[in-house]
């Protein structure tokens, strides 16, 4: 009759954006430390106006301050540059401001991204080259359940080398792992 209602399907449910698994998320942040290379920053003395307006700077100073949004932004304006260190600098600081930024939005594939682009860079010396590797591995770990091989891969790949920096980490997080399955 005109008078009910008509009834209506239920609109469909979008299913939420997988986030990480708690007990995963919590082993890739326990393990995670800035490393010690960028730990104090990279800048040079602060009171030097050229340095204090470049995007790396800036970018630096918002990582350091946990405003990694800002760090984000600042730090993808730096393009390669005639000063090749500059730009690998940016990358790296880029790379750990996703992965901060990522642990605020549960979302570790821009981390993931950047991260991955370092360990397949041809040039890198071994220190690059280790945390290039650790640093995806704890990248991938928020998302096990999505990519286990991968992140089976490259503790698998860590572990062969006895002198890889990260090979104590990465033998903790393979026994976490085994303890979780």
């Amino acid at each position: 009759t005109p008078d009910r209602p008509i009834a209506q399907d239920e609109p469909a449910k979008t299913p939420p954006a997988a986030r990480p698994d708690p007990g995963y998320l919590a082993l890739a942040e326990t393990n995670y430390r800035t490393p010690t290379h960028l730990d104090g920053g990279d800048l040079k003395s602060e009171g030097q106006a050229d340095t204090a307006a470049t995007p790396l700077a800036a970018g630096i100073r918002a990582f350091q301050n946990g405003r990694y949004p800002a760090a984000i932004r600042e730090l993808s304006k730096v393009g390669e540059t005639p000063d090749p260190d500059e730009y690998e600098q940016a990358r790296e600081w880029l790379a750990h401001a996703w992965f901060r930024r990522g642990l605020e939005t549960k979302d570790f594939r821009q981390a993931v991204a950047h991260f991955q682009q370092m360990a397949l860079q041809k040039d890198n010396n071994p220190a690059q080259q280790d945390r290039a590797e650790w640093y995806l591995l704890l990248s991938l770990l928020p998302d096990y359940p999505q990519h286990p091989a991968r992140v089976d891969s490259l503790l698998q790949n860590i572990l062969a080398v006895k002198g890889h920096t990260y090979f104590s980490k990465a033998k903790q997080v393979q026994d976490a792992l085994i303890k979780r399955k």
